[in-house]
């Protein structure tokens, strides 16, 4: 009788060469400046223990108004919100296109009420940044693009999260 391992802590691509890999660099780790400009192509980064810490710091640094809402698309991991919420923001759900991604003309529609949104790049589908930024710079709104699973747009956006959760495509494993 044979037996197969299954785990939802692995990615299904993970192989035994990347277990090596990370454990040489986690015994290996010698670096005490964690620099890390040369992958995120700039020195203005900040790393947090999770993507809702990044996305309250940011809220914290922003100041945005109270009337204003955070727009965050319909299909999206549903803890994004929570640092908004714990703030006392109100959310405004964007609707999304067959892809999952946000829609450019819920957007439109609804971005008078909207003083920051996420804009995520859903299971690696390219995401409408540049659309998104022209009517966010037209409308004073903050854009995070959310970079978990697509690295960038190659659109200039006010902020960029990226995380390493396991179920990501750059993951740390846990």
């Amino acid at each position: 009788r044979s037996s197969k391992l299954i785990s939802n802590q692995l990615g299904p691509n993970f192989t035994l060469r990347d277990a090596w890999h990370t454990a040489l660099q986690v015994f290996n780790f010698s670096k005490k400046d964690l620099d890390f400009s040369g992958e995120f192509g700039t020195k203005n980064y900040l790393l947090t223990n999770t993507a809702r810490t990044a996305l309250g710091l940011i809220l914290d640094n922003v100041h945005i108004s109270k009337e204003k809402k955070i727009g965050i698309p319909a299909f999206i991991c549903a803890v994004v919100a929570t640092p908004f919420l714990e703030r006392g923001y109100k959310i405004c759900w964007i609707d999304t296109d067959k892809n999952g991604v946000i829609s450019v003309e819920d957007f439109e529609k609804k971005a008078g009420s909207i003083g920051l949104v996420i804009v995520p790049h859903i299971f690696g589908q390219p995401a409408p940044v540049e659309k998104i930024m022209n009517i966010a710079k037209e409308k004073n709104i903050v854009v995070v693009e959310d970079t978990a699973h697509r690295f960038t747009s190659g659109v200039k956006t006010d902020f960029k999260i990226a995380s390493f959760g396991r179920e990501k495509d750059v993951s740390c494993v846990s």
